[in-house]
Protein backbone atom coordinates (compact mmCIF):
# COMPACT_ATOMS: atom_id res chain seq x y z
CA UNK A 1 0.00 0.00 0.00
CA UNK A 2 1.55 3.30 -1.10
CA UNK A 3 0.50 6.93 -0.91
CA UNK A 4 2.26 7.82 -4.16
CA UNK A 5 -0.90 7.13 -6.18
CA UNK A 6 -2.93 9.17 -3.71
CA UNK A 7 -0.51 12.09 -3.95
CA UNK A 8 -0.76 11.94 -7.71
CA UNK A 9 -4.54 11.97 -7.90
CA UNK A 10 -5.65 14.07 -4.91
CA UNK A 11 -8.18 16.68 -5.97
CA UNK A 12 -7.85 20.28 -4.90
CA UNK A 13 -9.82 21.31 -1.86
CA UNK A 14 -12.51 22.99 -3.92
CA UNK A 15 -12.88 19.78 -5.89
CA UNK A 16 -12.95 17.82 -2.65
CA UNK A 17 -15.79 19.98 -1.36
CA UNK A 18 -17.76 19.48 -4.58
CA UNK A 19 -17.11 15.75 -4.45
CA UNK A 20 -18.35 15.58 -0.87
CA UNK A 21 -21.41 17.57 -1.80
CA UNK A 22 -22.13 15.20 -4.65
CA UNK A 23 -21.85 12.20 -2.35
CA UNK A 24 -24.29 13.76 0.11
CA UNK A 25 -26.72 14.64 -2.63
CA UNK A 26 -26.55 11.21 -4.19
CA UNK A 27 -27.02 9.39 -0.91
CA UNK A 28 -29.46 11.81 0.68
CA UNK A 29 -26.94 11.92 3.50
CA UNK A 30 -27.51 13.74 6.74
CA UNK A 31 -28.41 17.31 7.44
CA UNK A 32 -25.03 18.97 7.14
CA UNK A 33 -25.34 22.56 5.99
CA UNK A 34 -22.24 22.17 3.83
CA UNK A 35 -19.42 19.65 3.30
CA UNK A 36 -16.64 19.65 5.85
CA UNK A 37 -13.29 20.53 4.26
CA UNK A 38 -10.62 21.04 6.94
CA UNK A 39 -7.57 23.12 6.10
CA UNK A 40 -5.24 21.68 8.73
CA UNK A 41 -4.72 18.29 10.40
CA UNK A 42 -3.14 17.84 13.85
CA UNK A 43 -2.44 14.28 15.05
CA UNK A 44 -2.16 13.52 18.78
CA UNK A 45 -1.39 10.31 20.59
CA UNK A 46 1.37 7.74 20.85
CA UNK A 47 3.54 6.35 18.06
CA UNK A 48 0.53 4.83 16.29
CA UNK A 49 0.08 8.39 14.96
CA UNK A 50 3.77 9.23 14.53
CA UNK A 51 6.06 9.49 11.51
CA UNK A 52 9.62 9.69 12.78
CA UNK A 53 12.26 11.23 10.52
CA UNK A 54 14.82 11.58 13.33
CA UNK A 55 15.30 7.82 13.73
CA UNK A 56 17.34 6.27 10.92
CA UNK A 57 16.33 2.91 9.51
CA UNK A 58 18.53 1.19 6.96
CA UNK A 59 18.01 -1.48 4.36
CA UNK A 60 19.13 -2.79 1.00
CA UNK A 61 17.73 -1.12 -2.10
CA UNK A 62 15.47 -3.71 -3.71
CA UNK A 63 16.49 -2.60 -7.22
CA UNK A 64 20.16 -1.66 -7.06
CA UNK A 65 21.29 -3.69 -4.05
CA UNK A 66 22.94 -0.59 -2.55
CA UNK A 67 22.32 0.66 0.95
CA UNK A 68 19.23 2.81 1.52
CA UNK A 69 18.05 4.64 4.62
CA UNK A 70 15.36 6.90 5.96
CA UNK A 71 16.08 10.61 6.26
CA UNK A 72 14.53 13.98 7.01
CA UNK A 73 11.31 14.17 5.04
CA UNK A 74 11.34 10.41 4.47
CA UNK A 75 10.76 9.07 7.96
CA UNK A 76 9.88 5.70 9.43
CA UNK A 77 6.70 4.44 11.05
CA UNK A 78 5.92 2.12 13.94
CA UNK A 79 4.69 -0.60 11.65
CA UNK A 80 6.36 -2.40 8.73
CA UNK A 81 8.24 0.08 6.53
CA UNK A 82 8.46 -0.48 2.80
CA UNK A 83 10.50 0.17 -0.33
CA UNK A 84 9.59 2.14 -3.42
CA UNK A 85 8.46 -0.20 -6.16
CA UNK A 86 10.33 1.76 -8.85
CA UNK A 87 13.50 3.08 -7.21
CA UNK A 88 13.91 0.33 -4.61
CA UNK A 89 14.71 2.87 -1.87
CA UNK A 90 13.08 3.04 1.55
CA UNK A 91 9.92 5.05 1.05
CA UNK A 92 7.77 6.50 3.84
CA UNK A 93 4.71 6.63 1.59
CA UNK A 94 4.64 2.82 1.43
CA UNK A 95 2.55 1.23 4.21
CA UNK A 96 1.35 4.58 5.63
CA UNK A 97 0.14 5.19 9.17
CA UNK A 98 -3.59 5.80 9.52
CA UNK A 99 -3.14 9.55 9.94
CA UNK A 100 -1.02 9.61 6.76
CA UNK A 101 -3.77 7.81 4.89
CA UNK A 102 -6.32 10.34 6.18
CA UNK A 103 -4.09 13.30 5.30
CA UNK A 104 -3.45 12.03 1.78
CA UNK A 105 -7.15 11.49 1.18
CA UNK A 106 -7.69 15.15 2.13
CA UNK A 107 -4.87 16.39 -0.12
CA UNK A 108 -2.38 16.97 2.71
CA UNK A 109 0.98 15.59 3.81
CA UNK A 110 3.24 15.59 6.89
CA UNK A 111 6.69 17.17 6.58
CA UNK A 112 8.18 13.97 8.05
CA UNK A 113 6.97 12.18 4.92
CA UNK A 114 6.90 14.80 2.20
CA UNK A 115 6.32 12.65 -0.86
CA UNK A 116 5.73 15.06 -3.73
CA UNK A 117 4.53 17.88 -1.44
CA UNK A 118 6.41 21.11 -0.69
CA UNK A 119 3.92 22.58 1.80
CA UNK A 120 2.50 20.70 4.75
CA UNK A 121 -0.97 21.16 6.21
CA UNK A 122 -0.68 18.06 8.39
CA UNK A 123 1.34 17.98 11.59
CA UNK A 124 1.97 15.12 14.01
CA UNK A 125 2.22 16.02 17.68
CA UNK A 126 2.26 12.39 18.73
CA UNK A 127 5.11 11.01 20.84
CA UNK A 128 6.47 7.55 21.54
CA UNK A 129 4.92 6.04 24.65
CA UNK A 130 2.39 8.85 25.19
CA UNK A 131 -0.31 8.16 27.77
CA UNK A 132 -3.78 9.57 28.22
CA UNK A 133 -2.85 12.21 30.78
CA UNK A 134 -0.09 13.50 28.50
CA UNK A 135 -2.42 13.83 25.53
CA UNK A 136 -5.28 15.40 27.48
CA UNK A 137 -2.86 18.07 28.73
CA UNK A 138 -1.71 18.79 25.17
CA UNK A 139 -5.25 18.91 23.85
CA UNK A 140 -6.33 21.32 26.58
CA UNK A 141 -3.40 23.58 25.74
CA UNK A 142 -4.31 23.52 22.04
CA UNK A 143 -7.93 24.34 22.81
CA UNK A 144 -7.20 27.24 25.16
CA UNK A 145 -4.01 28.87 23.83
CA UNK A 146 -4.26 31.65 21.25
CA UNK A 147 -4.70 31.38 18.38
CA UNK A 148 -7.33 28.81 19.28
CA UNK A 149 -8.30 26.40 16.51
CA UNK A 150 -11.62 26.59 14.69
CA UNK A 151 -13.63 24.13 12.65
CA UNK A 152 -11.04 24.47 9.88
CA UNK A 153 -8.68 22.40 12.03
CA UNK A 154 -9.21 18.64 12.23
CA UNK A 155 -7.66 16.92 15.25
CA UNK A 156 -7.08 13.17 15.49
CA UNK A 157 -6.56 11.32 18.75
CA UNK A 158 -5.55 7.76 19.53
CA UNK A 159 -4.08 7.03 22.94
CA UNK A 160 -4.41 4.54 25.78
CA UNK A 161 -2.25 1.63 24.65
CA UNK A 162 0.51 2.52 27.10
CA UNK A 163 -1.95 3.16 29.92
CA UNK A 164 -3.25 -0.39 29.51
CA UNK A 165 0.28 -1.78 29.29
CA UNK A 166 1.26 0.14 32.44
CA UNK A 167 -1.74 -1.29 34.31
CA UNK A 168 -0.62 -4.80 33.42
CA UNK A 169 3.04 -4.20 34.20
CA UNK A 170 2.16 -2.78 37.62
CA UNK A 171 -0.29 -5.55 38.49
CA UNK A 172 2.12 -8.28 37.37
CA UNK A 173 5.22 -6.77 38.99
CA UNK A 174 5.22 -9.35 41.81
CA UNK A 175 4.49 -12.21 39.45
CA UNK A 176 0.80 -12.61 40.31
CA UNK A 177 -2.25 -10.60 39.31
CA UNK A 178 -4.88 -10.78 42.05
CA UNK A 179 -8.63 -10.27 41.74
CA UNK A 180 -8.34 -7.00 43.67
CA UNK A 181 -5.68 -5.79 41.23
CA UNK A 182 -7.92 -6.66 38.29
CA UNK A 183 -10.76 -4.68 39.85
CA UNK A 184 -8.54 -1.70 40.60
CA UNK A 185 -7.05 -1.70 37.11
CA UNK A 186 -10.51 -1.87 35.56
CA UNK A 187 -11.57 1.16 37.58
CA UNK A 188 -8.45 3.07 36.51
CA UNK A 189 -8.98 2.19 32.85
CA UNK A 190 -12.53 3.49 33.17
CA UNK A 191 -11.32 6.71 34.77
CA UNK A 192 -8.83 7.30 31.97
CA UNK A 193 -11.42 6.68 29.27
CA UNK A 194 -13.73 9.22 30.92
CA UNK A 195 -10.85 11.70 31.23
CA UNK A 196 -10.20 11.56 27.49
CA UNK A 197 -13.93 11.68 26.69
CA UNK A 198 -14.32 14.87 28.72
CA UNK A 199 -11.63 16.65 26.69
CA UNK A 200 -13.04 15.35 23.41
CA UNK A 201 -16.41 16.76 24.45
CA UNK A 202 -14.85 20.17 25.10
CA UNK A 203 -13.48 20.13 21.55
CA UNK A 204 -16.91 19.40 20.13
CA UNK A 205 -18.43 22.20 22.21
CA UNK A 206 -15.81 24.57 20.80
CA UNK A 207 -16.72 23.56 17.25
CA UNK A 208 -13.33 22.00 16.50
CA UNK A 209 -13.23 18.98 14.21
CA UNK A 210 -12.06 15.82 15.95
CA UNK A 211 -11.69 12.15 15.11
CA UNK A 212 -11.15 9.68 17.92
CA UNK A 213 -9.79 6.16 17.53
CA UNK A 214 -10.34 3.57 20.22
CA UNK A 215 -7.48 1.74 21.89
CA UNK A 216 -6.30 -1.35 19.99
CA UNK A 217 -6.85 -4.67 21.73
CA UNK A 218 -3.30 -5.36 22.83
CA UNK A 219 -4.56 -8.30 24.89
CA UNK A 220 -3.97 -10.42 21.79
CA UNK A 221 -0.59 -8.85 21.08
CA UNK A 222 2.49 -11.09 21.26
CA UNK A 223 3.63 -9.07 24.28
CA UNK A 224 0.54 -9.99 26.29
CA UNK A 225 -0.06 -13.48 24.89
CA UNK A 226 3.48 -14.52 25.84
CA UNK A 227 2.74 -13.43 29.44
CA UNK A 228 -0.65 -15.12 29.69
CA UNK A 229 -2.25 -11.70 30.14
CA UNK A 230 -4.81 -11.73 27.34
CA UNK A 231 -8.01 -12.01 29.41
CA UNK A 232 -7.21 -9.28 31.92
CA UNK A 233 -5.84 -6.86 29.33
CA UNK A 234 -8.93 -7.33 27.17
CA UNK A 235 -11.11 -6.44 30.17
CA UNK A 236 -9.11 -3.26 30.80
CA UNK A 237 -9.08 -2.29 27.13
CA UNK A 238 -12.84 -2.77 26.93
CA UNK A 239 -13.32 -0.68 30.10
CA UNK A 240 -11.25 2.18 28.65
CA UNK A 241 -13.01 2.12 25.30
CA UNK A 242 -16.50 1.83 26.78
CA UNK A 243 -15.87 4.78 29.11
CA UNK A 244 -14.49 6.81 26.21
CA UNK A 245 -17.28 6.07 23.74
CA UNK A 246 -20.20 6.41 26.16
CA UNK A 247 -19.03 9.68 27.70
CA UNK A 248 -18.44 11.71 24.55
CA UNK A 249 -20.89 12.73 21.82
CA UNK A 250 -21.85 9.87 19.49
CA UNK A 251 -20.24 9.30 16.13
CA UNK A 252 -21.77 11.85 13.77
CA UNK A 253 -21.58 15.58 13.11
CA UNK A 254 -19.65 16.52 16.26
CA UNK A 255 -17.07 13.75 16.42
CA UNK A 256 -15.85 11.00 14.15
CA UNK A 257 -15.37 7.67 15.93
CA UNK A 258 -13.27 4.91 14.42
CA UNK A 259 -12.23 1.59 15.87
CA UNK A 260 -8.57 0.86 16.49
CA UNK A 261 -9.08 -2.90 16.57
CA UNK A 262 -6.12 -4.58 14.82
CA UNK A 263 -7.15 -5.95 11.46
CA UNK A 264 -7.64 -9.71 11.67
CA UNK A 265 -9.25 -9.71 15.14
CA UNK A 266 -13.01 -10.12 15.34
CA UNK A 267 -15.31 -8.07 17.55
CA UNK A 268 -14.66 -10.42 20.44
CA UNK A 269 -10.92 -9.90 20.10
CA UNK A 270 -10.25 -13.35 18.65
CA UNK A 271 -8.07 -13.96 15.57
CA UNK A 272 -10.10 -14.61 12.44
CA UNK A 273 -9.62 -17.59 10.17
CA UNK A 274 -6.64 -17.14 7.87
CA UNK A 275 -4.88 -14.62 10.11
CA UNK A 276 -1.67 -15.23 12.04
CA UNK A 277 -1.84 -13.76 15.53
CA UNK A 278 1.91 -13.22 15.83
CA UNK A 279 4.64 -10.73 14.99
CA UNK A 280 5.87 -10.69 11.41
CA UNK A 281 9.09 -8.76 12.02
CA UNK A 282 11.87 -11.24 12.67
CA UNK A 283 13.15 -11.69 16.22
CA UNK A 284 15.42 -8.86 17.30
CA UNK A 285 13.99 -6.39 14.79
CA UNK A 286 11.24 -4.10 16.04
CA UNK A 287 9.42 -1.06 14.74
CA UNK A 288 10.32 1.51 13.55
CA UNK A 289 13.38 -0.33 12.14
CA UNK A 290 11.40 -3.24 10.72
CA UNK A 291 10.98 -3.34 6.92
CA UNK A 292 9.48 -5.67 4.37
CA UNK A 293 12.94 -7.24 4.02
CA UNK A 294 13.08 -8.21 7.72
CA UNK A 295 9.88 -10.24 7.92
CA UNK A 296 9.07 -13.84 8.65
CA UNK A 297 6.60 -13.85 5.74
CA UNK A 298 6.66 -10.89 3.36
CA UNK A 299 4.28 -12.59 0.93
CA UNK A 300 1.30 -12.35 3.32
CA UNK A 301 1.93 -9.07 5.08
CA UNK A 302 -1.79 -8.37 5.48
CA UNK A 303 -2.48 -11.76 7.04
CA UNK A 304 -0.18 -11.22 10.00
CA UNK A 305 -1.94 -9.18 12.67
CA UNK A 306 1.14 -7.72 14.35
CA UNK A 307 4.28 -6.03 13.06
CA UNK A 308 6.16 -6.58 16.34
CA UNK A 309 5.19 -7.43 19.91
CA UNK A 310 2.87 -4.44 20.33
CA UNK A 311 2.29 -2.62 17.04
CA UNK A 312 -0.25 -3.68 14.38
CA UNK A 313 0.64 -4.49 10.79
CA UNK A 314 0.09 -1.89 8.03
CA UNK A 315 -3.36 -3.01 6.90
CA UNK A 316 -4.83 -1.96 10.25
CA UNK A 317 -3.65 1.59 9.48
CA UNK A 318 -5.15 1.46 6.01
CA UNK A 319 -8.53 0.39 7.36
CA UNK A 320 -8.47 3.05 10.08
CA UNK A 321 -7.34 5.82 7.74
CA UNK A 322 -10.04 4.97 5.23
CA UNK A 323 -12.69 4.94 7.97
CA UNK A 324 -11.47 8.31 9.26
CA UNK A 325 -11.72 9.88 5.82
CA UNK A 326 -15.21 8.49 5.37
CA UNK A 327 -16.22 10.35 8.55
CA UNK A 328 -14.79 13.59 7.14
CA UNK A 329 -16.41 13.10 3.75
CA UNK A 330 -19.82 11.92 4.88
CA UNK A 331 -20.77 12.90 8.44
CA UNK A 332 -18.41 15.18 10.35
CA UNK A 333 -19.68 18.77 10.59
CA UNK A 334 -18.07 20.66 13.50
CA UNK A 335 -19.77 23.90 14.38
CA UNK A 336 -22.80 23.19 12.19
Amino acid sequence: MSLNRLFARRPGRVSLALCAAAVLSACGGGDRVEPYVPQRLLAYGDELSLIDDATVATGTNTVTGAATSSAAGNGVKYTINGFNGTTGALDCTVNPMWVQQLAADMGMAFKQCAGSYTTFAAETRATVGARTGDVVTKLAALRTTAPVPTSSTLVTVQVGMYDIKALYDAAAADGTVTADEVTAATAEATRLGKLLAAEVTRFTEAGIGIIVATVPDIGQSPYMVSRGATANVQVWTAAFNEALVTNMPPDGHKVGLIFGRPYGLDRNGNPGDGYTNARNCIAGTNTPLCTTSTLTDASKINNWIWADDLHPSPYTHYVMGTAAYNRVRNTLAPGQ
